[in-house]
């Protein structure tokens, strides 16, 4: 499915889902990650979406195809919660 509507807007919900808007209207389901979303940014390679167990998904700009997946519980690091609160993209 296709979302490349010119404003979207996405909200991420306690329950895992993560909602398409239009401009005035629910359009659909995106993906229901089961966990809760502690945050969403528009990035470079579309949309990233993170979650409380430290997953970042990275979906492409058209919203159709879920291009990465980054496990921070299988990082070379340890951090003191994987509950990603803040993104922030930059060039």
């Amino acid at each position: 499915m296709d979302h490349s509507l010119k404003h979207i807007v996405l909200t991420g919900h306690e329950d895992g889902k993560v909602l398409i808007w239009g401009l005035d209207a629910f359009i659909d389901i995106l993906f229901d990650y089961q966990v809760e979303i502690t945050c969403m940014s528009k990035c470079y390679d579309g949309y990233a979406i993170a979650t409380k167990l430290g997953n970042i998904f990275i979906w492409d700009v058209n919203l159709t195809t879920e291009m990465r997946d980054i496990d921070f519980n299988n990082m070379p690091f340890q951090v003191l919660s994987n509950n990603i609160t803040s993104m922030d993209y930059n060039q």
